[in-house]
């Protein structure tokens, strides 16, 4: 072989490796997806949001500020457990005042019962004296006594969360129980002096009554006039400081404090929300045109923006079938996972509803297929070329579509990397297997 011809075959040899290298790894770069029928599940997947049935807000029937609060956020109440109190002190001397005009209007009417002759009624005067002097101060002991067994009932209480949370020792709560005790006993011994108080006075008023000459009717109509008003200012006195204590209307959990020590509460102004654990939902925001799809008792996976790892399983509970005109959805009413997990009201969740479940079906990654001047197609592999191929589909969700024909198991499907690039006849080059 001459230098001419060698020459020649080299420069033919480089020229065909140059050419299978070209072939090999120039082309339109392409992902490529296998077909394997397989078992499917169709859904409807959705954002929505923790909600309650049962989420209230708990505040005030009067304005005022907020003397103590009594709870904390994450805290967990029982239905008519006390909260927080407003400042009270102007209300707690109405109520003292109220008992006072009471007593002297009582006392008043009882002056009034007898127009006694002046002998005999000085040695009952004495008795009659004594016995309400004894009286009031028993009076004025069973109202502190009362005071003070509402504070103590509302520490032994406040250290019973105190000391289910670990914050104090049992110790301290067996303190608290044992002062309640001890003003229990108190005002029941207290209570008892005040009945025997009683019968003293009563006697006593018979032995006045035996001087009596003539009965004043109409001073003692006005007498008994003034104590029923009296009376009735002591419970309207005691009924307006109620309203400084504010307690929980049900059973649940306190998920917020929104107001604090010292802030203005009032009807329009919350305190605090609480959540019923128990009545915990899902509640997803669905398309109105998913609607026909969607039905109670379906089951639903669930992943929380708290819990991105992890899957949970609920099911269907409830369809609100009226669409929102200003978003196009309806609500859908999930249960709360069977798992045992904290779930707080207002956390983000998304979930997939199945609508329904198949056999042995081909489904592909919707964005391989092509839709375009009325053709539906997709390009598959032959050899290192993209050939066009027409099929047939049906909606299946939000990233897949069921294949009714025109492919078969094992066929390879491509898709440009780069938007529009493949057309038919193509030489290809695979760069990766799309993952669905």
């Amino acid at each position: 072989m001459n230098k001419k011809q060698k020459i020649i075959s080299i420069t033919s040899a480089v020229l065909l490796i140059l050419f299978i290298l070209w072939f090999i790894f120039d082309g339109v770069p392409v992902e490529a997806y296998k077909i394997a029928p397989q078992d499917a599940i169709k859904g409807v997947t959705v954002t929505g949001t923790v909600k309650s049935r049962e989420d209230t807000l708990v505040a005030s029937s009067i304005i005022g500020n907020i003397d103590k609060f009594y709870v904390k956020e994450g805290d967990y109440v029982k239905a008519g457990q006390l909260i927080a109190t407003l400042v009270r002190t102007e209300q707690i001397g109405d109520v003292e005042s109220a008992l006072g005009r009471f007593d002297t209007a009582y006392w008043e009417l009882e002056d009034l019962l007898t127009e006694p002759r002046q002998q005999e009624v000085e040695i009952a005067k004495v008795e009659v004296s004594k016995t309400k002097q004894k009286f009031s101060i028993l009076q004025f002991t069973i109202r502190k006594t009362k005071l003070d067994l509402q504070d103590a009932k509302i520490d032994e209480e406040r250290y019973e969360n105190l000391e289910e949370a670990g914050a104090v020792s049992k110790r301290e709560l067996e303190q608290k129980t044992l002062k309640r005790k001890e003003l229990e006993n108190t005002l029941g011994e207290t209570q008892e002096q005040i009945d025997v108080s009683l019968d003293e006075i009563k006697q006593a008023k018979e032995k006045l009554s035996l001087t009596i000459q003539k009965i004043k009717m109409q001073q003692i109509k006005a007498a008994k006039g003034r104590v029923k008003t009296a009376l009735g200012d002591t419970e309207s006195a005691k009924a307006r400081l109620d309203n400084f204590v504010i307690t929980a209307p049900v059973t649940g959990i306190i998920t917020d404090k929104i107001l604090h020590t010292g802030d203005i509460a009032s009807p329009t102004s919350p305190i605090a929300r609480l959540v019923v654990p128990e009545l915990i939902y899902l509640s997803m925001e669905v398309e109105e045109n998913e609607m026909k799809f969607i039905k109670k008792g379906q089951k639903a996976f669930a992943v929380f923006d708290a819990y991105p790892d992890r899957v949970f399983y609920c099911s269907v509970r409830d369809i609100v079938k009226q669409v929102n005109p200003l978003t196009g959805t309806f609500e859908v009413k999930l249960t709360k996972p069977k798992e045992n997990i904290n779930l707080d009201v207002g956390m983000t969740v998304d979930a997939t509803i199945i609508t329904n479940k198949y056999k042995n079906i081909i489904v592909i990654p919707t964005d391989f297929i092509i839709q375009k001047d009325g053709e539906i197609y997709v390009f598959t592999q032959f050899g290192f070329w993209a050939q066009k191929t027409y099929i047939k589909i049906d909606n299946f969700d939000n990233n897949r579509t069921k294949i009714i024909s025109g492919l078969k198991k094992g066929d390879i499907i491509l898709k440009s990397v780069e938007k529009n690039k493949l057309k038919n006849n193509n030489h290809i080059k695979i760069i990766g297997d799309y993952k669905l």
